[in-house]
């Protein structure tokens, strides 16, 4: 069963991390930069920020390769530790 904290601390790292830290610093950060050194390069940020979401990821993405790669992986680390603590 959740407790309101846990609802409200989650909502706040996301607040936290789309608006004052982490995306928001990152893209502003590289708008000035290519706005600056390249046309191309801001033009492609731009085409990338229209396409994609950094938060909610598309239907599409299933399809990413990686995706699973990592999700492998966490599964083999959470078994692994499963298996470790059962030992210890």
């Amino acid at each position: 069963m959740l407790a309101p904290i846990e609802i409200i601390g989650s909502l706040a790292n996301y607040a936290f991390l789309r608006y004052v830290s982490g995306d928001k610093a990152t893209e502003t950060h590289q708008e000035r930069r290519y706005s600056v050194s390249s046309e191309q390069k801001h033009a492609d940020l731009q085409r990338y920020r229209e396409e994609k979401n950094s938060f909610w990821p598309d239907v599409k993405e299933l399809g990413n390769e990686w995706l699973w790669t990592v999700v492998g992986a966490g599964i083999i680390g959470a078994l692994v530790e499963q298996g470790v603590h059962q030992f210890l």
